[in-house]
């Protein structure tokens, strides 16, 4: 049985369908689907931190020290509490490492 691997991007169901397909990812080993997360962009540390507390989120990883796009899960979440975008969160399942890897070459480079 081979072991699967799989993770969440800030990406569109049509970009992650485009990747997988040009990278030729076999659509039976590969599931993309959206994911119950949502990615929310906040404007300052402070913001994101009372974010974060409230909403039982994680800060995205990312380059920029001033990027501050949290994710949750929670259904609670409303305008009220984040500054200016909400981001679908996509759930990919790969076949295997080496695709998860590919995925993400061609997402980020």
């Amino acid at each position: 049985m081979c072991e699967t691997v799989s993770a969440i991007y800030p990406i569109s169901l049509d970009q992650a369908f485009e990747a997988a397909e040009c990278m030729n990812l076999s659509g039976l080993e590969t599931t993309i689907e959206v994911s119950p997360f949502s990615g929310y962009f906040c404007s300052n540390l402070s913001s994101a931190t009372m974010f974060m507390l409230r909403f039982d989120a994680q800060r995205w990883p990312a380059d920029d020290p001033d990027v501050f796009l949290m994710i949750t899960a929670s259904p609670e979440v409303n305008e009220a509490w984040y500054d200016d975008l909400k981001i679908q969160m996509v759930a990919v399942e790969f076949g295997s490492l080496n695709d998860l890897r590919r995925f993400e070459m061609a997402l980020w480079t």
